[in-house]
């Protein structure tokens, strides 16, 4: 049986079935997020909501404006130096690790992280990642994915799932994308 995260934070936490049956077999678990990360999470979400309602009630969207809400710098909250198997399931905690150096020398391939248009927002704010459209077009998809994609659909899950499956989505991802000089989506 699976005991929740230590930390508590389990809701905050996408878990697939892949996962589930690799930490099964995990004896020593540790989940390293860190409740500061979570509180700033949630005033960015906050002030995120409040661009999306204004893009979506009055059709605006000021870039400028969204940068500003965006943190200008971030940090990964996984450890940079472990024992083990590291699981991480998030595109931004991904970068951030290849980005710093750390070597990924046991990966295994769960699932492909592909990006939400909110990640490749906050990772090219902080130039994580290149990007090469127009910063209003990511934003536009930050509005489609949270109002047409995750309002309407019974899980995040589900949001996410339709996002990665869009075809629209992935070409402007896969066009306008680089991280270290490779394409931000591989395979």
């Amino acid at each position: 049986m699976i005991k929740s995260p230590p930390c508590g934070f389990s809701g905050y936490l996408k878990v697939w079935s892949p996962v589930l049956e690799a930490l099964n077999e995990c004896s020593d678990c540790v989940c390293y997020g860190r409740f500061k990360s979570y509180a700033e999470s949630l005033d960015l979400k906050i002030k995120l909501l409040a661009l999306i309602i204004k893009a979506r009630a009055l059709g605006l969207i000021d870039p400028q404006e969204w940068l500003r809400a965006i943190p200008s710098s971030i940090e990964a909250s996984a450890p940079r130096d472990w024992r083990g198997i590291l699981v991480v399931d998030s595109f931004v905690e991904y970068t951030l690790l290849r980005k710093s150096g750390v070597a990924l020398d046991r990966v295994i391939k769960i699932e492909e992280l592909r990006p939400t248009p909110l990640e490749l927002l906050l990772l090219a704010k902080t130039g994580n990642i290149e990007w090469r459209c127009s910063v209003e077009a990511l934003i536009s998809w930050v509005v489609k994915y949270i109002g047409d994609y995750v309002v309407t659909t019974t899980s995040l899950s589900e949001a996410y799932d339709r996002l990665v499956s869009n075809s629209e989505y992935l070409d402007l991802v896969n066009k306008c994308c680089t991280v270290l000089g490779r394409p931000c989506i591989e395979g």
